[in-house]
C-alpha cells in the first residue's frame, strides 16, 4: 500500500509539473501551503453556508399625502430563516400627518416576532420589539422635516438606535438580544399586513443583516477543515520544526540570514499563522464557544463596510456628503460607480480585486529579485494570506489604494523617476494626510524642489473632482468639518476606535477601559508631537540604511496617532520589501524576520474586558512595533559604539607603536 501511495504521488507530480513546468511535489512546503489554500476554500465555503446574506438598498417609498400610495411596499421576503444574527439598517423619513395615526416606516414580519418602527400620536416615534416591548425614540417629531435614523444590532451584544446620529436606544435586555426576531416579510412605509400605510416619505432605506440556518454541508466542511488543518499541522512539524522553528527561536534569534531565508522564513510564518487561525477559528466558533470567540473582523453583516458608507454617500450627495475623505477620493468611488453601473457590489468588487492583482505584482517584483522560483508562490502567500490584508478586504477601506500609490511612490523614486513618482506620493497624501510624513525622503536626499513638486499635484489632484462634480466651496467645507466631527467622536472620544486598532493610545484603553479620553487626550497630543519629531528627526538624519528608515516612518505613522485601524498595517510592507533586498547581513535579520512575520499574522486568541471587539491583535501590535524600534535603535547605537571601540584600539595600536619606536631609538643611543 504505502509503494502504491508514492506511485500515485510520483504520477500526479508529474503531471503537475508537465502542466506547470514546475517541480511541485503534494508532501513538500509548496503542497502543503496549496492544502493551505484549500483550506481558505473550505473556511470560505463554511461560512458563506453558515452566514446568509441580506442586503437592500437605495428602497424609496413616496406615499401619497392622502391615500398613501405611489411607494414601494414589499421589499424582501425570506423563507423560514433560522435566526437573526446581525442587522444594520438606515433611512430618512418624513411625514405628513397632523394626527400621527400610527403611520409605519417599516416592518420585519407580519408576525408578533417583528421588529416595526412607526408614528403615535403626537409626535412621537416608536420602535415596537415583538408584541409588547415598545420603546420611545423622540417626542418632538416635526411635520415636513426629513430625520435619519440608523439601526443597528449584533445577536447578543447590543440593539442600539440613532435618530439624527444621536443614540436614542440601547437594549440591555438578554432575552431581546437573543435575537429571536421573524424577518420573513420585510416592508417599507407600510406595517400590520399593510394596514398601517404612511403618509409620508422613507427615503434610502438600505438594509444589511446575516441570519443562519441549520446547513449539513455546512457542517460536514467545517469537520473537513478540522481534519486537514490537524494533518497539515502534524507534517509541518516533522518538515518544519527541526528547521525552521529552532532555528527561529529565542536563544539563535540573533543571526543573520540572507536575503532568501528573509522571504522564506516569513512566507512560512504567514502561511502557518493563516492556517492555525482558521483552524483555531473554526474549532472555537463551531464545537466550543460559538457566542464566546474573539472576532478578528467585524461581523459579516459589517463586510464592505467601510466602501459602502462613502460609496452611498459620494453617489447620493457628491462632495457635499459629510464624509472624511478627501476631495481626490470621490474619484475613485466614481470610477468604480461608473464600471460597476452604479451597483455598490460591483464596484467594491471591482476596486478590491484589482487593488489584490497590483499588491501580488508589486510584492512578486520585490521578491523576484530574491528566488530564482517560487517568488510567485511566496508573494501571494505574503500578501493574500496576512492578516492586514484580510482586514483590509472585509472592510473596503480605500487604504489599499493608499498604499499601492506609496509603493509605486518608492518603486518609481528608486528607480529615478523622480517627477513621477511626486505624482504617486501626491495621490495617496490627497486621498488620506498621513502619508505627507514621506515627503521626509526627499529631504534626506536634499531633494526640495520635489516637495514643491509634490505640494503642486496634491492641490491639483485635490481640486481635479470639484471640476468633474461642481460644489460650492462653503458646502463642502462645511461637510468636510461635520464628517471630521463625527468621525473624532466615533474614533477618538468615544470606545469605538479602540475596536481594531494597534496605536499607543488604542492599546493603553484596551487595557485600562477606564481611562478618561478628556483628561487623556491632551497630554497625549504633547507627548505623541514630540517623538513624533524625534522619530522624524532620528530617520532623516541619524539612520543610515534605508528598510529602518521608512520602517521608523511607519512606525511613528501607526503607533502615534489617536487611533490608528489595523489596515495601517500594510504599510509595513513597504520597509519588508527593502528588507529582504539589503544584502548586507546583520545578527539581528533573524529578529526583524521574526518581528515582520508576527505583524502579518492574526494574534486575536484572546479578547479583554469582555468586549470581543478589543482582542490580543491590536495589543501585541503595539509592543511588535515598540520591539522593532527598540532593535532598530539599539542595533544603530551599538554600531556607533563598535566604530568607537575600533578606532580607540586603533589609536592605542599606533600610539603604542610611536613609543616602542622612540624607546627604540633611545637605546641605541
Amino acid at each position: 500500500m504505502k509503494y502504491r501511495l508514492k506511485a500515485l504521488f510520483d504520477g500526479l507530480n508529474q503531471q503537475v509539473a508537465m502542466i506547470t513546468c514546475y517541480k511541485f511535489r503534494f508532501l513538500s512546503i509548496t503542497g502543503l501551503l496549496f492544502f493551505g489554500l484549500c483550506i481558505f476554500a473550505l473556511g470560505w465555503f463554511a461560512q458563506s453556508k453558515s452566514f446568509q446574506m441580506l442586503q437592500i438598498h437605495g428602497i424609496e417609498y413616496l406615499g401619497a399625502p392622502s391615500v398613501g400610495q405611489g411607494g414601494v411596499a414589499s421589499v424582501k421576503e425570506i423563507k423560514s430563516p433560522h435566526e437573526l444574527n446581525s442587522m444594520d439598517i438606515s433611512f430618512e423619513f418624513m411625514t405628513q400627518e397632523p394626527t400621527f395615526s400610527y403611520g409605519n416606516l417599516f416592518q420585519t414580519a407580519d408576525s408578533i416576532n417583528a421588529i416595526r418602527m412607526e408614528l403615535q400620536p403626537s409626535s412621537n416615534l416608536v420602535l415596537v420589539l415583538g408584541s409588547s416591548n415598545v420603546f420611545p425614540l423622540s417626542s418632538s417629531i416635526q411635520i415636513g422635516k426629513y430625520y435619519d435614523v440608523r439601526l443597528t444590532y449584533e445577536r447578543e451584544h447590543f440593539f442600539k438606535v440613532f435618530v439624527d446620529k444621536k443614540e436614542v436606544l440601547n437594549v440591555t435586555d438578554k432575552k431581546l438580544l437573543a435575537g429571536d426576531f421573524d424577518i420573513s416579510n420585510i416592508v417599507v412605509g407600510t406595517g400590520l399586513a399593510k394596514q398601517r400605510m404612511l403618509v409620508g416619505e422613507v427615503k434610502n432605506f438600505n438594509l444589511n443583516g446575516t441570519y443562519s440556518y441549520l446547513n449539513r454541508i455546512g457542517s460536514l466542511s467545517r469537520w473537513l477543515l478540522v481534519v486537514m488543518g490537524v494533518l497539515t499541522s502534524i507534517r509541518l512539524s516533522k518538515l518544519i520544526w527541526t528547521k525552521i522553528a529552532i532555528k527561529l527561536s529565542a536563544p539563535t534569534l540573533l543571526m543573520p540570514l540572507d536575503n532568501q531565508e528573509k522571504i522564506i522564513f516569513t512566507a512560512t510564518i504567514v502561511g502557518i499563522g493563516g492556517m492555525l487561525w482558521i483552524v483555531f477559528y473554526y474549532i472555537t466558533h463551531v464545537f466550543f464557544l460559538p457566542q464566546e470567540m474573539p472576532m478578528t473582523f467585524h461581523y459579516p453583516v459589517n463586510m464592505f463596510c467601510d466602501f459602502f458608507r462613502n460609496f452611498d454617500l459620494q453617489a447620493r450627495m457628491g462632495l457635499s456628503s459629510t464624509s472624511n475623505y478627501f476631495p481626490f477620493s470621490a474619484i475613485f468611488f466614481g470610477l468604480f460607480g461608473w464600471i460597476g453601473e452604479g451597483s455598490s457590489y460591483r464596484a467594491v468588487a471591482f476596486s478590491l480585486a484589482t487593488g489584490s492583482v497590483i499588491m501580488i505584482w508589486l510584492t512578486w517584483l520585490y521578491f523576484r529579485t530574491v528566488l530564482k522560483s517560487g517568488a510567485l508562490l511566496c508573494a501571494f502567500v505574503v500578501s493574500m494570506m496576512s492578516y492586514p490584508f484580510l482586514f483590509t478586504m472585509h472592510t473596503g477601506n480605500l487604504e489599499i489604494w493608499v498604499f499601492i500609490f506609496i509603493c509605486m511612490f518608492f518603486l518609481s523614486y528608486n528607480a529615478g523617476h523622480r517627477a513621477l513618482s511626486t505624482g504617486f506620493l501626491a495621490a495617496a497624501i490627497a486621498m488620506k494626510l498621513y502619508p505627507a510624513i514621506f515627503i521626509v525622503m526627499f529631504v534626506i536626499d536634499k531633494r526640495y524642489r520635489l516637495v514643491l513638486y509634490t505640494s503642486a499635484w496634491v492641490v491639483a489632484l485635490t481640486l481635479l473632482p470639484f471640476l468633474i462634480w461642481p460644489t460650492d466651496l462653503d458646502i463642502y467645507l462645511s461637510a468636510f468639518l461635520e464628517g471630521m466631527r463625527f468621525y473624532k467622536y466615533l474614533m477618538i472620544e468615544s470606545y469605538s476606535g479602540v475596536y481594531f486598532g494597534h496605536s499607543l493610545i488604542n492599546s493603553l484603553r484596551a487595557l485600562w477601559p477606564g481611562l478618561q479620553s478628556d483628561l487623556l487626550f491632551p497630554a497625549y497630543y504633547l507627548f505623541a508631537g514630540i517623538v513624533l519629531i524625534l522619530m522624524t528627526i532620528y530617520a532623516t538624519l541619524i539612520e543610515k540604511i534605508l528598510w529602518k528608515k521608512v520602517a521608523v516612518l511607519v512606525i511613528a505613522l501607526c503607533l502615534l496617532p489617536p487611533t490608528s485601524t489595523e489596515y495601517k498595517l500594510l504599510y509595513f510592507f513597504i520597509p519588508f520589501f527593502f528588507f529582504v533586498n539589503h544584502d548586507v547581513k546583520s545578527k539581528s535579520d533573524a529578529l526583524h524576520t521574526f518581528l515582520f512575520g508576527l505583524l502579518f499574522i492574526n494574534k486575536g486568541y484572546i479578547y479583554f474586558h469582555g468586549d470581543q471587539y478589543v482582542t490580543l491583535n491590536g495589543i501585541a501590535n503595539t509592543v511588535i512595533m515598540i520591539a522593532m524600534f527598540i532593535v532598530i535603535l539599539v542595533e544603530h547605537f551599538l554600531g556607533l559604539w563598535s566604530k568607537i571601540v575600533i578606532k580607540h584600539e586603533k589609536c592605542e595600536r599606533i600610539h603604542n607603536g610611536w613609543s616602542s619606536s622612540r624607546l627604540g631609538n633611545l637605546a641605541k643611543r
